[in-house]
């Protein structure tokens, strides 16, 4: 976050107005998505004493039953449907409920990667070589 931050206010003394914009609503939506993934239910499975259809099969770290795509989380100490993995980053596992939150939160940070990459190399390039007054060293 704090990088984030600082980032945008480095742009936004360097670079056009409009391009500290777009850093700040990437920044803003990668924070929103952070929260909505560490907020939101993966996809808890409630436990079930009793087989509800067919495919489902029984779990003895919980002592219920659960969906076939359903797998047991020891870090959450839960049946998770669809469980992917835990993050790190979100602190919450990964399932069904959450991982349109979760590839947006990853899509976003990526996103702000790649901008700043990119606004860092455009503005050195640019700094050098669109600059009148700027004196370049010529090493013989």
């Amino acid at each position: 976050l704090l990088v984030a931050l600082a980032l945008g206010f480095a742009f936004s003394q360097r670079y056009p107005v409009p391009l500290a914009i777009v850093w700040y609503l990437v920044a803003g939506g990668c924070l929103i998505f952070l929260a909505c993934t560490a907020c939101s239910d993966p996809g808890i499975v409630r436990r079930e004493p009793k087989r509800i259809d067919r495919t489902w099969t029984w779990t003895s770290q919980t002592s219920s039953y659960r969906p076939s795509k359903s797998i047991y989380c020891r870090d959450c100490n839960c049946v998770i449907e669809e469980y992917d993995h835990v993050c790190p980053w979100t602190g919450t596992a990964i399932g069904k409920k959450n991982m349109c939150c979760f590839q947006a939160f990853v899509s976003s940070c990526a996103l702000m990667f790649v901008m700043a990459i990119f606004i860092t190399v455009a503005g050195t390039l640019f700094m050098t070589n669109g600059d009148p007054h700027h004196k370049s060293v010529h090493h013989n």
